[in-house]
């Protein structure tokens, strides 16, 4: 883990931020759960390294526990007004349970895009965040590819930034080249890189249907760059994420097909990983059988294992409720 944190601290020093001091690096965390927890750990090491990092976080993310954690480096937070918060937050459990439940998940995945490009633009809309962005004069922005909206964020303030690819390339290649489709399968495609003649044409096919996939999802984000981008100064999606000066990919290529890469493409997979914590021990069963431990049941119904079940019928409650397990299996 040290030498994947070494890799993020001497890549910036290949971008001349840490020749004379240390760098005032803005980090952009818009998405929740584990893009936040990404972000979060990058902002932590960089912070350690010496740097003046903050964060931009959208406070109405669905990461309540992480939020708790006394943070090494500054937060700027923001979210919307009350009235739209709601709104929003209704929006967002719509489309997951949609997403997890529906049949077209391609579908409501345009429709989460859209979700975020309408929260993209309200902030672009917020001239108070946006100017103080813009007086940090930040030496770099960090962003996570899949927040698409931090790379027109990073277009409006004109800055040079990193971007981290929060998954293996086999899975999404956003602005990354792609990679020969004699051997390396497109995601999806069930392929390996040892493919026959029709083997390749499959895989073909399915970089069409891919690169057609990522189009639409592009598009979502249209309305967002016309309105707050001037005519003739209107910005390409795809064409942003070519700028980055760096890609980090939070992967191995342990775990990849081979495949060619950029010079400034870098893995740097395990930035997430911790010491190892001894599991542990659940309470033992109170008046119950020696040498076992419970998992207790749901309430009503009391903690069972070893215990007299004769009354757990009047309450309502299966005798086979509290679930009992030998304590060298806890």
């Amino acid at each position: 883990m040290a030498a994947h944190r070494s890799w993020l601290l001497v890549s910036f020093f290949l971008l001349e931020v840490l020749l004379l001091e240390a760098a005032k690096i803005l980090t952009i965390s818009t998405l929740s759960a584990s893009h936040y927890i990404l972000m979060n750990r990058v902002s932590q090491i960089l912070q350690g390294g010496g740097h003046d990092v903050i964060k931009l976080l959208y406070e109405g993310g669905d990461i309540p526990d992480f939020r708790k954690e006394n943070s090494s480096y500054q937060v700027i937070n923001w979210r919307l007004p009350e009235d739209q918060q709601k709104t929003f937050e209704n929006r967002w459990h719509r489309l997951i349970d949609e997403y997890a439940y529906g049949r077209s998940k391609y579908h409501t995945l345009l429709k989460i895009h859209q979700y975020f490009a309408d929260l993209c633009s309200h902030l672009l809309s917020r001239k108070d965040i946006m100017e103080l962005l813009q007086k940090e004069n930040f030496d770099l922005v960090l962003l996570d590819s899949m927040d698409l909206c931090s790379f027109l964020i990073v277009e409006k303030l004109g800055k040079r930034f990193v971007s981290f690819l929060p998954f293996q390339f086999s899975y999404m290649d956003f602005g990354l080249p792609n990679a020969p489709l004699s051997y390396a399968p497109v995601y999806g495609s069930g392929l390996t890189d040892q493919m026959d003649f029709w083997g390749r044409v499959k895989n073909i096919l399915m970089f069409f249907h891919f690169t057609k996939k990522r189009r639409d999802i592009f598009s979502q984000y249209g309305n967002t760059v016309q309105e707050h981008f001037a005519e003739g100064s209107q910005p390409v999606l795809s064409d942003l994420l070519l700028k980055a000066e760096l890609w980090f990919v939070n992967s191995d290529f342990a775990l990849d097909f081979a495949r060619p890469l950029f010079p400034n493409t870098v893995y740097v997979g395990g930035l997430l990983d911790k010491p190892v914590q001894p599991i542990p021990q659940v309470q033992d069963c109170s008046n119950g059988l020696q040498g076992y431990q419970a998992i207790p049941p749901t309430d009503p119904c009391p903690e069972a294992c070893g215990l007299d079940r004769s009354h757990l019928a009047d309450r309502g409650c299966s005798t086979s409720q509290a679930i009992c397990f030998p304590a060298a299996m806890a």
